[in-house]
């Protein structure tokens, strides 16, 4: 069980519902206790705990150290809280720019973009980031900024790291001045929510050869490149705008008066496919497992598009549709931006999986699948895909002592979370 997940029982993961949970009814509390919070710098804070310790003590009537330092301390934090409405960072816009996708453990920065349109300088301008969720580490914390002169733009930079794929949603960066002593912070300039999408990393995948042959693909292949493969004339049809002008048919365009374009269709590819096993079994599969076995799926879609061939990704769901990358029809960010957001599923009836993939194997070489156990639904399956003229290649994660061999191969787990190289 991953107890940091616990984290988010009370607190929403998603910045967004964060962000209305604010602006609910009866989040004036949350918003009071979030202004009182974000008013204060960490040395703030710490004198604000100094303060609600010396306070009890300050009642002593023998030891009147307690009662000067206690009347030092409130002079100071008051003297703070006057002073703060007047600290302004007017005319100060900030904006956060970051890649849409990171893998998972890389550092991802996130460039803070500081441009001060105001009448006037802004001094001491701080800057704080955001609330994580429960899988983000700030390992760079964005620098401050001394001067941000009028007319001025400035870029900070802010790395982070998160362990956990699927879509993910941050809440703003926000700065804002510092007050005198340094204890409160102005009015603060907040960033939108940041969103994007941690990919799994994934081994390099060797020794993953299939055999293949063009198969027929019925209706053809939308966007499909063309090169190295024979073409069948269907017949003519009108010219549209983007047609290429050396597929003109003159007779036709001179029997009809319209212009006309020789119509191909391309039937035949190469053609394999990724299958990755996402039923858990009741929970007899770990979580550590699982996530291997997606990392090991998205590496072995890697491997084989250093071919000439097709690859689709499928995943026995009816809410997943298989994925087609390769040859112009998408690329391996398409496909792990769809590994991304997988998730286990309860096991379901060996019929329903062949119904997903009774029509997809007619066009396929050959398939990998990717098992997350050795059991006896595993071998059903792979035997009735065998059994519909595709050769079916069985991979699996399992522990260091575990050794390879038919009909299901394993991997070595270690390798897989290392993302190392993986010869089979």
């Amino acid at each position: 069980m991953n107890f940091a997940r616990l984290n988010h029982i009370l607190i929403p993961e998603r910045a967004e519902k964060r962000m209305a949970l604010r602006h609910a009814k009866g989040g004036f509390i949350v918003r009071g206790a979030l202004r009182i919070y974000s008013a204060f710098t960490p040395l703030g804070l710490f004198v604000l705990l100094l303060w609600l310790v010396i306070t009890p003590l300050s009642f002593s009537l023998h030891i009147t150290m307690y009662y000067v330092v206690w009347s030092l301390v409130s002079g100071a934090l008051v003297a703070s809280l006057i002073i703060r409405p007047w600290v302004r960072s007017r005319g100060v816009s900030l904006r956060v720019s970051h890649p849409q996708r990171v893998r998972v453990g890389e550092e991802m920065h996130f460039h803070i973009a500081l441009h001060n349109s105001g009448p006037e300088p802004v001094h001491a301008l701080e800057l704080e980031p955001p609330f994580l969720p429960w899988d983000g580490v700030l390992t760079q914390s964005p620098t401050h900024v001394d001067v941000l002169p009028v007319d001025a733009h400035r870029t900070v930079v802010a790395r982070l790291r998160f362990r956990a794929r699927g879509q993910h949603s941050i809440m703003p960066f926000v700065a804002a001045p510092l007050a005198p002593l340094g204890l409160t912070r102005g009015r603060q300039v907040a960033s939108a929510i940041s969103s994007f999408t941690v990919v799994p990393g994934f081994p390099e995948v060797l020794g993953l050869d299939m055999p293949l042959y063009p198969r027929h693909q019925p209706g053809g292949i939308a966007l499909a490149s063309r090169a190295g493969e024979a073409l069948e004339l269907m017949g003519v049809r009108p010219y549209q705008p983007g047609d290429r002008i050396r597929d003109l048919h003159p007779p036709t365009w001179g029997r009809t008066g319209v212009p006309h374009v020789r119509h191909y269709q391309q039937e035949y590819y190469l053609r394999t496919a990724v299958l990755l096993d996402v039923f858990t079994r009741r929970g007899r599969v770990s979580e550590r497992r699982f996530e291997a076995s997606v990392s090991l799926a998205a590496g072995c879609v890697a491997a084989l598009l250093q071919g000439d061939a097709l690859v689709d990704l499928l995943l026995c769901c009816e809410q997943m549709p298989p994925v087609t990358i390769g040859r112009r029809t998408g690329t391996l960010d398409t496909a792990l931006d769809t590994l991304a957001c997988v998730q286990g599923s309860p096991e379901v009836s060996m019929d329903a999986v062949q119904d997903y993939l009774a029509p997809l194997l007619p066009r396929l070489s050959s398939l990998v699948l990717v098992a997350l156990e050795d059991d006896d639904a595993t071998r059903e399956l792979q035997q009735w895909i065998a059994a519909q003229g595709v050769m079916c290649r069985t991979l699996s994660v399992g522990q260091g002592g575990q050794t390879s061999g038919a009909p299901v191969q394993w991997v070595p787990l270690q390798a897989v979370e290392r993302f190392a190289q993986v010869r089979l």
